[in-house]
């Protein structure tokens, strides 16, 4: 306002701006293509593009199941204006009102205007409209910048490598990384004989399997035996019910298809593909991907624009222990000579679990103090001494930060009464009441789970759903509801149906069944699928507390009979005597 103030167009007075609110913005937009709109007119309908500016695909944060959604809608209305006749998306929608219809979108309706859509038709208007007012060139780009500038979005800081902390770590899609994970599992494999003997792979062996795993997205154990041309029956200590293959340079293998880079994949540098790597999980813009992609990376238009494509959800997620000096430092020793990680590190010159002494101290210090490549939430140096988690960050999982700050207060507690020990003993208590049979059986039951959730990593795909945490917990969730019969689950406590379609809409939430403000539980056992409207009625009660009263908009005795269907850990819950039962 200030700009279209400054170049007078737009009144000073602002009751006299207010009087152009009764201007149709759609009209002048179009009018502005055939005749000289005056100076407050133009003004009014660049005003209404700085409103109405569409939308910018973010390739950092759009995801697959978004662009399904939206890219038919988007392509409709391309469509739409080009069988319409108008030059330009204002003139469209005016045309739409003229009719009587909307010019904004409604369920249903293929109205989904880009940004390319906006600045097309604002190049269209400078260009109608330059000769008929007293504004510069300079003046013109002014008004551009100011309508379409959009901050960038704030850049997530990976940690700090854990052996060189002056560096950041890498995503764990860059290839170094993927040849790390490689060469870390082969140097780690060994296969054992019918005696029991561990064999590690000889250089051949291992020369064999990096070239193979380089070629293919996963490797069953099976295959490596036959590949490695091992005896039968052999297993390998990798191998387990729940690790039934090995994984390959997936990032190469995505790459190289012939519809990205194809060949030219290998022709690169390995400097350069993680650069690559970098840049296209970075970069904002379609169109900034298809311009380097073609520049600079020598692809060919059509290569480029499917390349555009791909969003960071198509790269393996997150970020090694490591930054790029360290994998470019360990790989080759590892991959050429055979050298386990730890021998790797110590052959560049450090120590593979090297940490900051603790000094003489007589009490546990705060945790990130000594172990700064783990908080990955930084810290401020310059921050006073008392405030710990800020001057020296935290780990970003909340649940480890406030275990480790715990455990520092108790142990503390402790020294203060019986002194330094001579000998802390570690025991993960669940493993160790374990016998080796109950053990067998617990991996047994994470190959179940693991399994199970690969199922639904199967059905999200079919059903164009991002596969993440709350929609993998909302269909188990679901399938609870009534395991014999998809056509009967409903809301427990309303007794609405909840379809698949339903499922992952707003309409559908999770919900504590007892509250977590009072029973602190946030596990899969204390939570079930509820409608939003029933969610909000419950409040933080219990479910007897919300519906056994005369007053319960919801029969209490049917939804005992729905509670009753889902597994015994959580239909307890819902009964009168349940919070004193938790208690």
């Amino acid at each position: 306002m200030r700009l279209l103030l400054r170049l007078g167009l737009m009144p000073q007075n602002k009751n006299e701006r207010k009087k152009l609110e009764i201007l149709n913005p759609y009209q002048l937009r179009a009018e502005a293509l055939d005749r000289a709109l005056s100076p407050y007119e133009l003004g009014r309908a660049l005003y209404h593009l700085n409103q109405r500016r569409g939308f910018l695909s973010n390739r950092k944060t759009a995801t697959k199941e978004e662009g399904k959604k939206i890219k038919p809608d988007i392509e409709g209305l391309q469509e739409a204006i080009i069988e319409s006749g108008a030059k330009t998306l204002g003139q469209y929608l005016w045309q739409r009102v003229q009719k009587g219809e909307l010019a904004r979108a409604r369920t249903g309706e293929k109205l989904y205007p880009t940004r390319a859509l906006y600045k097309e038709e604002f190049n269209l208007i400078c260009e109608r409209q330059a000769g008929h007012h007293k504004l510069s060139e300079a003046d013109w780009e002014a008004i551009g910048e100011r309508i379409f500038y959009q901050r960038d979005l704030k850049p997530v800081t990976p940690g700090r490598c854990q052996l060189y902390p002056e560096e950041r770590r890498a995503r764990s899609a860059l290839p170094s990384f993927q040849k790390f994970r490689i060469a870390q599992d082969i140097t780690n494999l060994a296969w054992i004989d019918d005696k029991g003997k561990s064999h590690f792979l000889d250089e051949g062996q291992r020369k064999k399997l990096w070239d193979l795993l380089h070629k293919q997205k996963t490797m069953k154990f099976e295959s490596v035996r036959k590949k490695l041309e091992l005896p039968e029956g052999v297993t390998f200590n990798l191998e387990d019910e729940k690790r039934k293959d090995l994984k390959g340079n997936v990032t190469a293998i995505f790459l190289s298809d012939k519809k990205y880079f194809g060949k030219k994949w290998f022709e690169v540098s390995d400097e350069d593909r993680d650069r690559i790597v970098e840049e296209l999980m970075d970069i904002e813009e379609e169109e900034s991907v298809v311009r380097k992609a073609i520049d600079e990376w020598g692809l060919n238009e059509e290569q480029a624009k499917k390349l555009a494509e791909l969003l960071p959800e198509d790269f393996m997620p997150g970020y090694c222990r490591f930054g790029i000096t360290v994998l470019q430092k360990l790989v080759p020793l590892m991959r050429d000579k055979g050298m386990r990680y730890d021998e790797a590190v110590k052959a560049i010159g450090l120590h593979h679990s090297d940490k900051r002494p603790a000094g003489d101290s007589r009490e546990l210090e705060y945790y990130a103090k000594f172990m700064p490549e783990a908080a990955f939430i930084e810290g401020k140096p310059d921050a006073p001494e008392d405030l710990p988690e800020q001057k020296y960050g935290k780990i970003g999982n909340p649940t480890v930060h406030v275990a480790l700050n715990q455990l520092r207060l108790v142990v503390n507690e402790i020294l203060k009464v019986h002194g330094r020990p001579a000998e802390i003993v570690v025991e993960l208590a669940r493993d160790l009441k374990q016998s080796q049979k109950q053990r067998e059986e617990t991996q047994k039951e994470q190959a179940r789970n693991q399994r199970n959730n690969e199922r639904i990593a199967g059905e999200m795909e079919k059903l164009g759903v991002t596969n993440n945490g709350l929609n993998r917990a909302k269909f188990k969730l679901w399938e609870e509801l009534n395991y014999g019969d998809i056509n009967d689950r409903c809301c427990p406590f309303s007794g609405e149906k909840i379809s698949i379609d339903a499922l992952f809409s707003k309409k559908v939430e999770i919900e504590h069944i007892l509250p977590l403000s009072k029973s602190l539980d946030d596990s899969l056992s204390n939570k079930t699928l509820s409608m939003s409207h029933a969610n909000r009625l419950k409040g933080n009660r219990s479910p007897f507390e919300a519906f056994g009263g005369a007053d319960s908009p919801f029969d209490y005795e049917e939804i005992l009979e729905r509670a009753f269907r889902l597994p015994k850990r959580k239909s307890w819950r819902f009964l009168p005597d349940a919070m004193e039962r938790y208690k």
